[in-house]
């Protein structure tokens, strides 16, 4: 893999769902295979919202525990990202002694969800809008030097372009209008709930869920919920 492949297959993407299928696939040649993008700031020229996890494959009990959790309020990566302007690793943090107790039992629980040799990517857009990618290995023994690291400091800023332009043409689209209960059924579908927790926590039957459902994925014109949650979230229709 190389950054000029990697620009023009990104060039050729016309959706934010197979844009960041691209940027997994990408990190995952390299030995990342773990990857978040948030936006740490509102961006206001999209008409989009702060928030955590805008579109991730970190695994879903690890991504349920840190919300449950409410992490994002102590996470050092998150408050780095604006304090930084550079790719850093989970190292910094430990070699400036500069974590809480909270947060060296949040870096533990990371290890111990196999989230190893982290990285956190900050991104800055126009306006001072600013985004940032994480970045995770299930492997412990994960070489990474100073020329991966630019490597993937140039695919997480395609990336980001490629996002912004995505988005830019989307907001010409007519807009997409969902109930209450579709949002409520997104929300918690971002969340990592399964179908049966969702009835149970709204209190409706599986074949409501399912009818739902089948309107929220038509409406976002998808077939995987996944996909739904991404373009919701990109959207501005949800927030989590």
């Amino acid at each position: 893999m190389t950054i000029f492949s990697f620009i023009e297959d990104s060039n050729r993407v016309d959706n934010t769902a197979e844009l960041f299928t691209l940027l997994e696939n990408t990190f995952s040649e390299i030995g990342f295979d773990q990857v978040v993008f948030s936006l740490m700031t509102d961006h206001p020229h999209l008409e989009l919202k702060q928030g955590h996890g805008v579109a991730f494959n970190y695994p879903e009990d690890w991504m349920r525990y840190y919300f449950e959790k409410n992490y994002a309020e102590i996470d050092p990566v998150r408050s780095y990202m604006f304090a930084s302007e550079n790719t850093f690793s989970w190292d910094v943090f430990h070699e400036k002694e500069l974590l809480s107790q909270k947060q060296e039992r949040f870096f533990k629980e990371a290890n111990e969800a196999e989230l190893y040799n982290g990285y956190g990517i900050p991104l800055r857009g126009t306006n001072g809008a600013i985004a940032g990618i994480g970045l995770a290995s299930s492997d412990k023994n994960l070489d990474i030097d100073k020329n991966k690291e630019s490597l993937m400091n140039l695919i997480s800023q395609q990336f980001y372009n490629c996002f912004i332009d995505i988005e830019r043409k989307t907001k010409a689209l007519p807009p997409v209008t969902l109930t209450k209960r579709e949002k409520e059924l997104l929300k918690w579908s971002a969340r990592g709930k399964s179908r049966a927790q969702i009835s149970e926590i709204l209190n409706i039957s599986g074949n409501t869920i399912g009818f739902h459902s089948k309107n929220v994925l038509k409406k976002l014109d998808t077939n995987h919920m996944t996909v739904a949650v991404i373009k919701a979230i990109n959207l501005g229709i949800i927030q989590i």
